[in-house]
C-alpha cells in the first residue's frame, strides 16, 4: 500500500468513526443503521458488548451518548 493510499484509508476510518460518534451523541438510529452491519458489536468502556440490534433498539428508545 502506498503512503497516499494509506493516508486515504486512515482519513476514511477517522471520518467513519467521527460520523458514528456524532450519530451516537445525537441518538440518530437511522444514521447508525446505515453505518453498521447486523453482525456489528459495540464494546462499551466497561467492556460490555452490545450487538447491533440491541444498540439500535436502545437508540430508537431515546438513548444518547454524551
Amino acid at each position: 500500500m502506498s503512503q497516499s493510499t494509506a493516508g486515504l484509508t486512515n482519513d476514511s476510518a477517522i471520518a467513519t468513526a467521527q460520523s458514528f460518534s456524532r450519530a451516537m451523541v445525537a441518538g440518530d438510529a437511522v444514521a447508525l443503521e446505515a453505518m453498521i452491519t447486523p453482525d456489528f458489536t459495540y464494546t462499551h468502556s466497561s467492556a460490555r458488548v452490545e450487538p447491533a440490534a440491541e444498540l439500535l433498539s436502545t437508540v430508537r428508545a431515546g438513548r444518547k451518548n454524551q
